[in-house]
Order: structure tokens, then C-alpha cells, then sequence
């Protein structure tokens, strides 16, 4: 049985589980990492964080120690945040954000236009992307989802932050999100999620195929 990480995660949340679930897959992920960049294989990563983790001197601390014993670059890695969680506005979260920035860390907004206030905050926020929930995505061939996606992408791009669309699943969609500048896309459109030896032969094979 199958069970989404939009079911288990507040789970793990409300039960204080969830910073062993993040340890668990970052180690994961920078041993993948490891494997293949000495592959010659050029890309980076993104990991999920909840506010909770985050407003913790652990989380910070531990994410410092795990990627300098791996004698990696944090620049490789992007920690994500969903709009939600900064729509808090605590100054804790923001204290920290900035920490791991200096520590080299990408990070992006997750989920944006889900929240309430994100755009009275946004401006705040010490953030390299933003990356626009699917719900805008799925309806952008209307004119009015269009308009308000074209206004993400500008105001972003006056913050001198790159805009990544999630959720992109047709080339119709694709087509728009050029137009509209849009920097970055991720979706079905491309690849469903892979298993890492998957990974490995969509990347070749994408690479020869868009040189």
C-alpha cells in the first residue's frame, strides 16, 4: 500500500518524527550524490524542510555538519520551504533561512500562490526561487490563471529570483510558460520520478538529445 507524503509527513510533524524522516533522506541524498558526480553527472538536488525543523538550532547544525563530512558543496543542494510555512512570518525561520544561505544552500518557496499572504511577505523572505504551485499550472491556458502566472514571473524577476513552474505536463503548457519567461519547469511532462539507475539513463539520453 502506497501512503503520500501529504499523509504521513504532518503525521510524522505532530509526533516530532519528522527530523529523522529529513536526516534519513538527506544522507540519502548526498550519498547519491556522491555517486554521481563521480560519474561525471553535473546536477543538483532539492530537499522538502517543514517549519519546524527549520526554527530549530539542530536542523541547522546538522544540516552544516552532513554535507561538510561528505566533503560536498552545499551549493548543489536546494532546501525547500512551502509558502504555507513562511506565511507564518516568524522571525526565527527568517533568522535561519539567512544562516543557511550563508552556509552556501539554495532555497525556494515551494507550493507559491497556496497561501494567504504570501505576497505581502514575499519581499522578506531571503529566497533564490520560487516555484509556482501546479493549481496555477493545470488551469494556464485560461487568460485570467495566464495573467496572474505572468504577474508571479515579473515581480519575482524584480526580486532578481529564478521562477520554476511545477506540475508542467503538456507541451501546450510549456509553450505558455516560455511566453511568459518563466526560467525553469519540472513535471510529467519530462519524467515521473525514477529510481536513481533510472535517473541515470534519462539523464544521459536527455543530455545527447538536447546538446
Amino acid at each position: 500500500m502506497f501512503v503520500g507524503p501529504n499523509i504521513f509527513i504532518p503525521i510524522a510533524e505532530e509526533i516530532g518524527f519528522i527530523d529523522k524522516i529529513s536526516q534519513f533522506v538527506f544522507d540519502n541524498v548526498t550519498s547519491q550524490m556522491e555517486i554521481w558526480k563521480s560519474k561525471g553527472m553535473n546536477i543538483k538536488c532539492s530537499v522538502n524542510a517543514s517549519v519546524n525543523e527549520l526554527i530549530h538550532d539542530d536542523y541547522t547544525l546538522w544540516a552544516k555538519n552532513i554535507v561538510t563530512s561528505k566533503n560536498a558543496d552545499r551549493t548543489d543542494y536546494e532546501i525547500e520551504i512551502t509558502e504555507r510555512a513562511i506565511a507564518y512570518n516568524d522571525c526565527r525561520l527568517i533568522e535561519k533561512m539567512r544562516y543557511l544561505k550563508e552556509l552556501g544552500y539554495q532555497l525556494s518557496i515551494d507550493d507559491f500562490g497556496t497561501g494567504y499572504n504570501s505576497l505581502m511577505s514575499v519581499g522578506e523572505i531571503p529566497f533564490d526561487k520560487l516555484k509556482i504551485d501546479k493549481y496555477f499550472i493545470d488551469r494556464i491556458d485560461k487568460i485570467e490563471i495566464s495573467e496572474l502566472v505572468r504577474f508571479f514571473i515579473e515581480y519575482s524577476h524584480t526580486l532578481g529570483k529564478t521562477v520554476i513552474a511545477e506540475g508542467v505536463e503538456t507541451e501546450e503548457q510549456l509553450n505558455i510558460l516560455k511566453k511568459l519567461k518563466c526560467d525553469e519547469v519540472q513535471g510529467y511532462f519530462y519524467s515521473k520520478p525514477l529510481l536513481p539507475e533510472d535517473f541515470e539513463t534519462f539523464y544521459i539520453e536527455f543530455n545527447q538529445e538536447n546538446k
